[in-house]
This record gives structure tokens, sequence and C-alpha cells, in this order.
């Protein structure tokens, strides 16, 4: 750390958060991006390790390998997707029903979004 004395717990923070972001700015130009991400995985290891809370993330290193230009609208038959998914909500509506008549005050909302819903 540089030979400063910070008058206040505040500069003392903005000086760390601004040496970690040019030690990281660093890392990328020397490195790359993968050496990057390498780094990051093993601090997270780390703090996690040594009590570090941290949020989770649903976020996956994966990606979709085909470009979404290339990608069909919708594979199969529209009217048969729509079909499918009226009868699933059909059924589930119908579950709700008949365990309400076995047990009362079961309940359950079934919400009506899809434009092509079939009343039945």
């Amino acid at each position: 750390m540089r030979n400063i004395a910070p008058k206040d717990a505040a500069e003392l923070d903005a000086l760390e958060t601004r040496e970690w972001l040019d030690s990281l700015d660093y890392v990328l130009q020397t490195g790359g991006p993968a050496k990057v991400a390498r780094l990051l995985r093993e601090l997270t290891v780390h703090a996690r390790q040594n009590g570090v809370k941290l949020p989770f993330s649903a976020g996956t290193p994966y990606i979709n390998t085909i470009p979404a230009e290339d990608q069909s609208l919708m594979p199969g038959s529209p009217d048969i997707e729509r079909r499918i998914k009226s009868i699933v909500r059909w059924n589930a509506a119908a579950m709700v029903v008949r365990a309400n008549k076995a047990e009362e005050g079961i309940g359950a909302f079934i919400e009506k979004r899809d434009p092509h819903w079939e009343d039945r």
C-alpha cells in the first residue's frame, strides 16, 4: 500500500478499492480475461472458506452455442404446443377441484396468461 495516511475510513476504503481495481486491470492486461476469471474463482473459494457469505448466483458459465439468429422461432407445431399447454392447465385445475371436494380450503389460483387459452 502507498505511504498515505487517509483521514477517515471512507478515504481508506476508496484507496483500497482503487488498488484492487488497478491490480485487476494489470492482470487483465498481462494475463487476459481467462486469468482474471481464474483469479476471481480462487478469490471466491478463499472467501467462502474463511466464512464470507456471498450471494447465490444462478448463472452458469455455459452459453448457448447456437446464435439467436440461427434458432427457429418455435420448434414443432405451435398449435400442438398450445394444445399441450391447455391440457396441462386443464389437468391442474381438475386436480385442484378434486382436492377441494375431498378437503375444503385447499384452493388454488391458475393464472390465465396465454392469449390462446382454450376455455373448457
